[in-house]
């Protein structure tokens, strides 16, 4: 996805030279290994990414705690505090919401303060919660009715596929491999991370629609189910070395 240095390009050409096969995440990708470090078609294989079947009946009681009513529309944002991930954009769309809305804001990064000092120029201090950096990502997910992720940089979250697993649609950006994960209008809504207005228009449908996130919550599952199962991501994983033994073996006969 990101241009390689002079030095760093030098090093990947000639070791492309002895590497049998490369194992990326996503399509997107793919194309970026082809395009922009001249890695060859041939040797690249994808491999989504795989997560564990979330912990059931985990919950993180965080709503009390931080005086959210149960019936306000929880939006959640999860991880490193960077400018990359979007959280500035989504304070102004947050802003521009009803106060029902909520959004907890769950990591730890070197933008933390200027994050902070945003919400707060947004009247935003009694809307959006710093949580700092969490373990319990499944336990938070179960509180939450919607993940946000307006990232402009992105390959493929594994935040996303976490939130698939739990059961909660997806409000993210439609860059890179993001709308391989995403399928925009049935498991979640893809937005353009630069407009603040794209987002606010996703989180409000899904606000002003509970059963319609409900339904996007039980696809993302159904997706999560058939393809992002940690057990299909090790058994592609090892796909890929038998592969490359066969070839090998046949080589030496």
């Amino acid at each position: 996805m990101v241009p390689p240095f002079a030095k760093g390009r030098l090093l990947r050409g000639f070791g492309s030279r002895w590497v049998e096969r490369v194992i990326t995440v996503s399509e997107d990708n793919a194309r970026s290994l082809v395009d922009i470090h001249g890695v060859p078609r041939e040797k690249i294989r994808v491999v989504r990414i795989g997560v564990p079947e979330p912990a059931r009946g985990a919950s993180a009681r965080i709503r009390e705690p931080l005086g959210i009513p149960k019936e306000d529309f929880l939006c959640v944002m999860i991880g490193s505090l960077e400018e990359r991930k979007g959280h500035a954009r989504a304070f102004e769309a947050l802003a521009a919401l009803p106060a029902s809305v909520k959004l907890l804001v769950a990591g730890a990064g070197e933008e933390e303060r200027a994050l902070r000092a945003a919400a707060a120029s947004l009247g935003l201090e009694r809307r959006v919660h710093f949580l700092g950096y969490r373990a319990d990502v499944d336990a938070l997910l179960a509180e939450c009715d919607v993940l946000v992720l307006p990232s402009t940089l992105e390959a493929t979250p594994y935040v996303i596929v976490e939130a698939m697993a739990s059961g909660l649609p997806v409000v993210a950006s439609n860059v890179y491999g993001v709308p391989e994960i995403v399928r925009d209008g049935e498991t979640g809504i893809l937005v353009d991370p630069r407009v603040r207005d794209d987002i606010v228009r996703a989180i409000a449908a899904l606000a002003g629609d509970r059963e319609r996130g409900a339904r996007m919550g039980r696809a993302a599952r159904m997706r999560y189910e058939a393809m992002f199962r940690v057990e299909r991501c090790v058994e592609e994983t090892e796909a890929v070395y038998r592969e490359v033994l066969g070839a090998a073996s046949k080589s030496l006969r």
